[in-house]
């Protein structure tokens, strides 16, 4: 076989570019965005990260939307004039979409994007198609070309990465280059985003919108979807109809988790149907099979919404559960236009759920703003059933609450800090939440706990960090006020840590001082020539009630012969069990003294 000339690639990369220039540049862009993040300092990265990261999701949203319009246009014979003139359209969408984004992380935001990366990629497969007849064959055609391509871009950018990375690594190790860490991570981005795009491209075929194409099916894929599909349909249907048995003779209702299962199966069902869709008229059993999969789907959406139901119920709405809904009910209509039509248009798969995507992206319906409000009446009834929220104003409780509702308060109030929502409820308080929430130390890593505490303290729920603490089973204790330390009768400071061995040895001057913590018995052992002395952890730990324990709690104090020494727990993960807590990692402040 002839190898390519390099002349030809740089035509066919050109032509391509032609083609799809906004695309591309949306690649560029994106990618060097993202290898420019990569190389942040720490400090730098967490100031002004998220701006690039904000570049980098809307260049990401540009490549599907501009392939999507370009080809739109290509299919009714426009001149590449009018093509880049109508490119604007797009263009302005970016625009509006990376002026409404967050100067923050924001959950919202990416949310919004994921459907809207769906909804773009949706429109791909059907932009040429759009207002046109029922061109079956050709739609199908240009949508298993394309999924090809998209497979094989994939499988050579990953090989490409892969063969480029070892490289590097053979360099750093053999030539002692010193290859900084990040210089991979910069591959991986230029790869996946500029060669995986402009490879993808070149492969898209033009539809001359005819409407007249020829029948070819790859063997390959007529394989991969009878051979492999297919049967794990055949294992799905299998597995949830020995469950919906179950269910029946037990008389109980169907668990939450069953709702992902239910919808994984029928999209790997609906998937392998498409598959096969243009030898159905040959092939009679895959006919059958294709009415029996979709009649066998509904007692699963009968079970779909049983379960989905029971979890909305208990827990109000959230956005995973909205899209459940929203899935149910579209896969409803999906079966029932099958059972009538026999899937006289596949166009309506893409279609109906591009409009989804996009339908429920904003708006007072969409899953952000129900979810929210589902969240934020379960609140207020909790709170308003035992009388903290009093006309509009939150009261301390003083009796407390009980266990059940205690926990909903908590996952609720967490729901609202992981979303930066607290501004719906600040109404309610008379204390600036912005300020009682506010991070108040850089040692602890999960802030969103101090904000949690500190808005069940305002509400007198002071049984919750005690609840949480018991509910746990890994915990992660930081001792407070641990940045000052009174080192006033003490003599010599040591920081232990027990990572990567539970025994190290330090140099004073003439004297050498050897800690050594034993995790059997939780004790720590300090030794300095002659002297030597134990610490005791396990009275702490049996007191302890909270992550964020004082400073006083977790002091030890002892002495003998001629060495004194005081130690200060600054920080341990540890796993709860039945009748103990055992540590996995330590951290220690050690003030030692030795008298004359």
């Amino acid at each position: 076989m002839k190898l390519p000339s390099l002349g030809l690639l740089v035509q066919q990369a050109k032509e391509t570019f032609m083609r799809f220039p906004l695309v591309l540049i949306s690649a560029l862009i994106g990618s060097f965005s993202m290898m420019y993040v990569i190389g942040f300092s720490r400090d730098y990265y967490e100031i002004h990260s998220q701006l690039w990261y904000n570049i980098v999701m809307t260049c990401s949203l540009g490549i599907p939307l501009f392939i999507a319009f370009a080809l739109f246009f290509e299919s009714r014979k426009h001149t590449t004039a009018v093509k880049y003139v109508y490119q604007i359209i797009p263009a302005a969408a970016l625009l509006l979409f990376f002026f409404s984004l967050s100067k923050e992380t924001d959950f919202f935001d990416i949310g919004r994007y994921l459907l809207y990366l769906t909804a773009f990629h949706l429109l791909v497969s059907f932009s040429s198609y759009l207002f046109k007849g029922k061109d079956q064959i050709g739609f199908w055609d240009f949508n298993q070309t394309v999924f090809l391509r998209f497979v094989l871009s994939a499988l050579y950018s990953g090989v490409l990465y892969a063969g480029l990375a070892i490289a590097l690594l053979a360099f750093d190790k053999l030539f002692d280059m010193h290859i900084k860490g990040e210089r991979y991570g910069q591959l991986f981005f230029f790869i996946a985003g500029v060669f995986n795009t402009w490879f993808f491209c070149s492969g898209v075929p033009a539809v001359d919108g005819s409407g007249d194409t020829e029948f070819r099916y790859p063997k390959g894929l007529k394989i991969f979807a009878q051979y492999v599909l297919l049967p794990i349909v055949v294992v799905y249907v299998v597995i949830l109809y020995m469950y919906l048995f179950k269910i029946i003779f037990q008389w109980s209702l169907p668990m939450g988790w069953v709702s992902y299962l239910v919808l994984g199966f029928s999209g790997a069902g609906i998937f392998s149907i498409l598959l096969v869709y243009l030898l159905m008229d040959n092939v009679k059993w895959m006919r059958v099979f294709s009415k029996l999969f979709f009649a066998s789907l509904i007692p699963q959406i009968v079970l779909l919404f049983l379960a989905i139901s029971r979890r909305t119920a208990e827990y109000g709405i959230t956005e995973r559960r909205y899209y459940v809904i929203v899935l149910a009910a579209w896969l409803a209509v999906t079966t029932i236009y099958y059972l009538i039509t026999n899937f006289k248009n596949i166009k309506y798969i893409p279609v109906s759920l591009c409009i989804i995507a996009l339908a429920t992206s904003a708006g007072p319906w969409s899953a952000f703003s129900l979810s929210l409000n589902s969240q934020l009446s379960r609140l207020e009834e909790v709170l308003k059933k035992n009388s903290i929220l009093v006309d509009g104003k939150i009261v301390k409780n003083d009796n407390g609450i009980p266990d059940n509702e205690m926990s909903d308060v908590r996952s609720i109030l967490e729901y609202l800090i992981q979303r930066r929502k607290l501004e719906k409820i600040q109404p309610w308080f008379s204390e600036n939440l912005a300020e009682v929430t506010a991070d108040k130390t850089r040692e602890f890593r999960r802030s969103d706990y101090y904000k949690l505490q500190g808005i069940m303290d305002l509400m007198g729920l002071k049984g919750a960090k005690q609840q949480e603490f018991r509910n746990k089973k890994y915990i992660n204790v930081v001792t407070k006020d641990m940045k000052v330390l009174d080192v006033e009768k003490f003599g010599r400071l040591l920081f232990y840590e027990s990572y990567p061995q539970d025994t190290i040895v330090k140099k004073f001057g003439k004297d050498s001082v050897m800690v050594s913590f034993d995790r059997a018995l939780n004790t720590m052992s300090v030794s300095s020539g002659n002297d030597s002395l134990k610490f005791d952890i396990n009275p702490a730990l049996k007191s302890l009630d909270t992550e964020t324990p004082e400073k006083q709690s977790m002091t030890i104090d002892n002495e003998t012969g001629r060495l004194r020494a005081r130690l200060l727990i600054k920080s341990f993960d540890a796993e709860k069990q039945s009748d103990s807590i055992k540590i996995n990692g330590l951290q220690a402040y050690i003030l030692m003294r030795l008298n004359e």
